[in-house]
């Protein structure tokens, strides 16, 4: 067992009315991890979908009927004030997260709170784990019995929240004292009000975030962004990557646009990788850890390529490359000047698609690619199919380039 202390646990513990709440625990019913919840005289529903998810795969064409039949049969009216996921979500498919949401969904009312973790670590084992909770709200997860590891399923925030329906994301808790270093918990609210008011929270941290980035262009006009994102709307089950900071930024438009939605910080890996490279610039292909099935539409580079040097490109192409199918596009930006700044500014799509610049476009570090004949030549198997100028302002402009794959 390993333990692990977790504060979203105890915040919501502390929300609860003695004898007046209504529990439903989604994880199973031997561990007893309800007991602290009976004991403050909670009426409390276990479902132990642990159980079910030994019988049942992502393959399993009768999965959603076995999830029916699995569930429990309700009171009429009865409301859950709050609802234990555990780390369930990362063991049951996107599709049927979405089914299991949809069934759930009458017993849910405005402000019902939800807990679930996901873990980070590369590979996790290969099902759910059981939590005992101890004192202080300390809990134990026994270890899976084959001790087997597999590939982290990669389950985005933003993928969560597509599938729970009306919940929200009130908090997110991660790296505190005891807490364990692979295990990122979230708390989400349920209803329209909750919305608004994690809305507004969201915003104003947003908001706090960029108080020391200053906006440096507004309503940036990008005609091949505009009909990439376009043709992106129409996709069936579309997905899109886009290389950028993960925190402080909108994504609403972009997130409208697609299906599935990943955002991965490059830069912030390669800095790291530095560091522990004794300055020695790589790229490691962990930064890129997606599903085997998972393939893009769409890969959003805006101007990375400023500071990546042409072989950490060719190795985030290696890396990425299984996961693209003809007709995918990669979309990326060359300013038209010789020094890069120390960072990629941040790009934010508007809801016009034009975009938002917060940063510096120009700095005193050296552009290692910045020609078309050089970047045409990284680019095996991808033909242009759109390349134009674009103007950040009146003095400063860039290349926008889309690229194909064709082979």
């Amino acid at each position: 067992m390993s333990d692990h202390y977790s504060s979203a646990l105890t915040s919501l513990i502390e929300e609860i009315s003695l004898g007046k709440s209504v529990v439903l625990d989604l994880g199973s019913i031997e561990t007893g991890s309800t007991q602290v919840f009976l004991d403050l005289r909670c009426n409390c529903y276990i479902e132990d979908l642990n159980e079910l998810l030994q019988e049942i795969s992502s393959e399993n064409p009768r999965r959603f009927d076995l999830l029916e039949a699995h569930l429990l049969d309700k009171p009429d009216g009865l409301k859950f004030d709050y609802v234990l996921c555990w780390d369930l979500l990362n063991y049951i498919d996107k599709d049927l997260q979405t089914h299991l949401f949809n069934l759930l969904a009458p017993h849910f009312k405005e402000g019902t709170l939800l807990h679930t973790m996901r873990y980070t670590s590369e590979y996790v084992p290969s099902s759910p784990s059981q939590f005992r909770i101890q004192n202080d709200l300390i809990f134990s997860m026994d270890k899976n019995l084959s001790d087997k590891l597999i590939k982290n399923p990669t389950l985005s925030t933003i993928q969560m929240l597509k599938n729970m329906g009306a919940f929200t994301l009130r908090s997110t808790i991660m790296n505190q004292p005891d807490m364990r270093k692979d295990i990122t918990e979230y708390l989400f609210d349920y209803g329209e009000t909750a919305a608004l008011k994690n809305l507004k929270k969201n915003n104003m941290v947003e908001e706090s975030k960029y108080s020391s980035q200053k906006l440096t262009f507004n309503n940036v006009v990008m005609n091949g962004l505009k009909d990439s994102l376009k043709q992106l709307k129409i996709i069936n089950n579309s997905s899109t990557l886009e290389i950028g900071k993960k925190g402080g930024r909108s994504l609403k438009t972009l997130n409208s646009l697609t299906e599935h939605l990943y955002v991965e910080d490059i830069y912030s890996s390669l800095i790291w990788q530095k560091k522990i490279n004794n300055n020695t610039p790589s790229f490691s292909q962990n930064a890129l850890n997606f599903k085997t099935d998972e393939t893009f539409n769409l890969i959003l580079l805006w101007d990375i390529i400023s500071i990546l040097h042409p072989t950490q490109f060719g190795a985030f192409l290696i890396a990425i490359r299984s996961h693209l199918r003809v007709g995918a596009k990669l979309h990326l930006l060359l300013p038209i000047n010789l020094n890069a700044p120390e960072k990629p500014p941040e790009y934010e799509i508007n809801s016009d698609y034009t975009v938002s610049v917060r940063g510096d476009i120009v700095g005193d570090q050296n552009r290692t690619i910045t020609t078309m004949s050089q970047l045409t030549k990284l680019l095996p198997g991808f033909k242009m199919s759109s390349f134009q100028f674009g103007n950040y302002s009146s003095k400063d402009k860039f290349l926008e380039c889309v690229f194909e794959l064709v082979e």
